[in-house]
């Protein structure tokens, strides 16, 4: 309608209706090119496959931390086995959530050799969506499990690397 060329990322929410004015589609993988050229009409020339903007920090650009790198930029022993607690958005923090997240930083945090490390999930790096929350100034992981060290944003698949187990 506007005369200008419109471009979908074709993400989680892939199938919006509006997709069909597209001119481009970007997509996640190969796996994909298939069911937007049925659902887009378009032709495969104009599906690109760019990746997903969610996993670009995956892309190492430097040298990965060694373990004693990372664990000392979080207070953590590098000779103890390290539990990584990935968190839901804020606004799925009921009673029930907090008191699950909770118990499981404990239970692992009491585990002889083991220690936790929290992965909060983005949202609840920008303090969006904390509605359940009364002190939304405070950031979640530290009202619920205070002392247990969080991840900077941009150390996920730092993480990853180094830990023994992943809860998410």
């Amino acid at each position: 309608k506007t005369s200008r060329p419109v471009i979908l990322m074709r993400d989680v929410g892939a199938d919006h209706m509006w997709s069909v004015h597209c001119e481009l589609v970007a997509v996640r993988g190969k796996f994909e090119i298939e069911h937007t050229r049925k659902y887009t009409a378009l032709d495969t020339d104009r599906i690109k496959i760019t990746g997903c903007v969610q996993f670009d920090t995956a892309e190492p650009t430097t040298q990965r931390p060694d373990r004693d790198t990372f664990c000392r930029k979080y207070g953590l022993d590098p000779d103890k086995k390290l539990a990584l607690i990935s968190s839901s958005h804020p606004g799925t923090h009921t009673e029930s959530t907090k008191n699950i997240f909770i118990d499981a930083c404990k239970i692992v945090n009491g585990i002889k050799g083991f220690q936790v490390l929290i992965q909060p999930h983005p949202r609840e790096y920008a303090g969006i969506k904390m509605g359940l929350y009364e002190n939304k100034s405070i950031p979640t992981w530290q009202q619920n499990a205070p002392g247990i060290p969080a991840l900077d944003a941009g150390d996920k698949f730092d993480a990853f690397h180094h830990c023994e187990v992943v809860f998410s």
